[in-house]
C-alpha cells in the first residue's frame, strides 16, 4: 500500500534544537537511547537505522553517503529548523505535538517551531517538568498542592492539548494513591530531579482528576527508554489502577513507545475505551521489525487505538525519516492482512488514514 498521500500528526514528538550539533557524537546521540560515550563511539554508527539514515540523508542533500559528508552538507542551512522545511514537506507532516519537558532550554518552542518549520505545533505539558519548577518555587507542601492544582488545572485553557508523565522513568508505572501526610513528608523545597514514589504518585492522582474534567489526555511512556527506566517497572499493565478508577474515564489514556510491551498496551487498548498507544521510538530505530511491531499491535486493537509517532527530537532527519518508515511499515502490515482476507482493501485504506492522522484529530481535538 502507498501511503505517502496520508498527512500524518505525530502525536508525541520533542522539538528541534536552535544550532546544529557540535560534532558526529552530538548528532548521534540522537539517533539511539545510549548516553554511554563508549555506545556512541563504537556501535550506533553501525547499527542498521544509523546506515540508513546517512543514505537517506545524502541522497537528500547530495553529498556522500559518509557521516563526514553528512555533517558538511547539513551546515548549508543556518539551522535545523531551515532543514526541516526542506525534509519534511517530502515526509507529508502535518502537525506535531511537542512533549516541551525534554532538554527545554536547548530547544525550540512549539510556537517557535510552528514560525520557524511552517508545521502546525501544539504544546503537550511534562508533569514531572512542571512539578519540578513548582516544587523549587514553593516554601511549603501545601503551597505547592495549591499551586500544582491550579497549573494543572489550567493546561487546556493554557492551550495544552495533553498532558505527559514519565513516572516509568522515575518510580514505575504502578502509581498508587497516597495520602497527603505521606506526600508531605517526602516535600523538600528546592530544585531538584523529582524521584520520590511517595511524592510523584500523590502529585499525579492530584492531576488525573483535573485532566479529566478538561477532558485533557495524558500521556505515559512505557517501555524501551533509555537507561533511567527500569523495563520490569515500565509495562503499562502496571497502570491497571488508574485504567480502573471509574472517575477517570474521560482522562483519554495514551501509552507511549511500548517496545516490548507492544501486546500488553495492545490488550490494554482492546479492554479500556479510553486508552490507545503507539510504536514510537522503535519505529524508526529498529525499521527491520517495523512491520512486525504493528502487525502485533493490531493483533488485538482496534485501528481506531494506534497512533502515528516518532518520539524525534533534535535534528530534522528523525522526524522525516520517522513519518516514512511507519508509512512504508504500516502499509505493508495492512496489506498482508488483506491478502489474508482479515480486512478488504476499503477497511485497509480507511485504518491508514486513522492511524496516521485520524485518530489523534479525534482524541485530541483539533480541527
Amino acid at each position: 500500500m502507498d501511503l505517502t498521500g496520508i498527512p500524518v500528526i505525530d502525536h508525541h514528538v520533542h522539538a528541534l534544537r536552535r544550532a546544529h550539533p557540535a560534532d558526529a557524537m552530538a548528532y548521534r546521540a540522537a539517533f539511539t537511547e545510549s548516553g554511554d560515550p563508549l555506545q556512541l563511539r563504537d556501535h550506533v554508527p553501525h547499527s542498521v537505522y544509523y546506515r540508513w539514515l546517512l543514505r537517506e540523508v545524502a541522497a537528500a542533500l547530495g553529498c556522500a553517503p559518509t557521516e563526514a559528508a553528512v555533517l558538511e552538507a547539513r551546515r548549508a542551512y543556518a539551522s535545523p529548523a531551515e532543514l526541516a522545511r526542506v525534509l519534511w514537506p517530502k515526509a507529508n507532516i502535518a502537525t506535531l505535538l511537542f512533549d516541551t519537558g525534554f532538554l527545554r532550554e536547548q530547544m525550540l518552542s512549539p510556537l517557535e517551531m510552528e514560525a520557524a518549520t511552517g508545521i502546525r505545533s501544539f504544546e503537550v505539558v511534562r508533569l514531572e517538568a512542571l512539578a519540578e519548577d513548582l516544587i523549587a518555587e514553593s516554601r511549603t507542601f501545601d503551597e505547592l498542592r495549591e499551586a500544582w492544582r491550579a497549573a494543572v488545572g489550567g493546561l487546556r485553557a493554557g492551550g495544552a492539548v495533553a498532558a505527559k508523565s514519565i513516572a516509568a522513568y522515575r518510580t514505575g508505572l504502578a502509581i498508587l494513591p497516597v495520602g497527603a501526610d505521606l506526600a508531605a513528608a517526602a516535600f523538600r523545597p528546592g530544585r531538584r530531579r523529582l524521584a520520590s514514589k511517595p511524592l510523584l504518585d500523590f502529585l499525579l492522582w492530584e492531576a488525573f482528576p483535573l485532566l479529566a474534567r478538561q477532558g485533557l489526555p495524558i500521556q505515559f511512556h512505557v517501555g524501551y527508554g533509555d537507561a533511567d527506566a527500569d523495563q520490569r517497572l515500565a509495562n503499562p499493565l502496571h497502570l491497571r489502577g488508574v485504567l480502573q478508577e471509574p472517575s477517570l474515564r474521560d482522562m483519554p489514556v495514551l501509552l507511549l513507545h511500548c517496545y516490548p510491551y507492544v501486546r500488553e498496551a495492545g490488550i490494554l487498548a482492546a479492554t479500556y475505551a479510553h486508552v490507545a498507544f503507539d510504536c514510537s521510538l522503535v519505529i524508526p530505530l529498529g525499521p527491520a521489525g517495523a512491520a512486525r511491531y504493528l502487525a502485533e499491535a493490531l493483533e488485538l486493537a482496534p485501528a481506531t487505538k494506534l497512533l502515528y509517532a516518532s518520539d524525534a527530537h533534535s535534528w530534522p532527519e528523525g522526524h522525516w525519516l520517522g513519518a516514512r518508515v511507519y508509512r512504508k511499515a504500516l502499509g505493508e502490515a495492512l496489506a498482508a492482512a488483506h491478502r489474508t482476507g482479515y480486512v478488504s482493501a476499503g477497511e485497509a485504506e480507511d485504518d491508514a488514514a486513522a492511524v496516521l492522522g485520524g485518530n489523534a484529530r479525534r482524541i485530541y481535538g483539533l480541527a
